[in-house]
């Protein structure tokens, strides 16, 4: 399929994908830059998604995904027949359906208002996609949720995805903001992504995400920004550092 300038491979994980399964549980990604410049273009399964939509939220995206199984609060603009969408926004922003096709052979896309959609797209932050949304979304597994005990001042994960690999860890606190890795192993030598979805806890391009964390016996979702390589620390907001005291 031709996005702008490019084209990009109907294949996922080096495997052809049938034109049909784009109605079904496949989408294509693509960012764009500020000048209105695709920079890179993807497959993807929906089941991964949201972890690309949230590691990457303050990108401007196009894209191309089924009518259904949408993350988040995506499906309310979208139609509700087997057919595809065209969605052009970024996560933590606006997000604005551009047409709704029967399949990728009927979608075509005038770009030629691109430049003010880009724009808006980066003048316009708002709350509805931010981390909040993850607790409210995802159906609480305990078996991989985070715990933090208070009296030993440690953060248990059980199931931690990173870019490549699963590894479980513990987190100990080492000050009212900041917590350093304690230890971790390896579960799993790649990740398989049949086996996990948006609501474990996952790592990426300095982030931490966690959409579950038990706390006291009520559960929160938490985002940490490393801060330090040496050891691994972790740097959690004021406003979230109150939920440990």
């Amino acid at each position: 399929i031709k996005i702008g300038n490019k084209r990009v491979a109907l294949s996922f994980n080096g495997e052809p994908v049938a034109m049909h399964r784009f109605q079904q549980d496949f989408a294509i990604i693509t960012f764009i830059d500020e000048k209105g410049a695709i920079r890179e273009s993807a497959v993807t399964s929906l089941k991964k998604l949201p972890y690309i939509l949230y590691t990457n939220r303050v990108k401007t995206f196009l894209l191309i995904t089924p009518n259904n199984k949408l993350p988040y609060g995506l499906n309310d603009i979208t139609n509700s027949n087997n057919g595809i969408s065209v969605l052009f926004g970024s996560f933590d922003s606006s997000i604005s359906n551009l047409g709704t096709f029967a399949d990728l052979q009927h979608l075509q896309i005038d770009g030629s208002n691109c430049r003010n959609l880009v724009e808006t797209a980066q003048k316009l932050r708002g709350d509805k996609h931010l981390p909040k949304l993850l607790a409210e979304n995802c159906i609480i597994d305990n078996r991989y949720a985070a715990s933090y005990a208070k009296d030993s001042k440690l953060i248990k994960m059980p199931k931690v995805v990173l870019p490549n690999r699963i590894v479980e860890a513990t987190l100990t606190q080492a000050t009212p903001r900041q917590f350093v890795v304690k230890t971790y192993s390896r579960l799993d030598s790649l990740v398989n992504m049949s086996d996990w979805d948006y609501c474990h806890i996952s790592y990426s391009d300095g982030i931490l995400n966690m959409p579950s964390i038990i706390i006291d016996g009520t559960t929160h979702s938490l985002e940490m920004k490393m801060v330090s390589e040496n050891p691994f620390t972790f740097e959690i907001s004021e406003a979230d550092a109150s939920l440990f005291r």
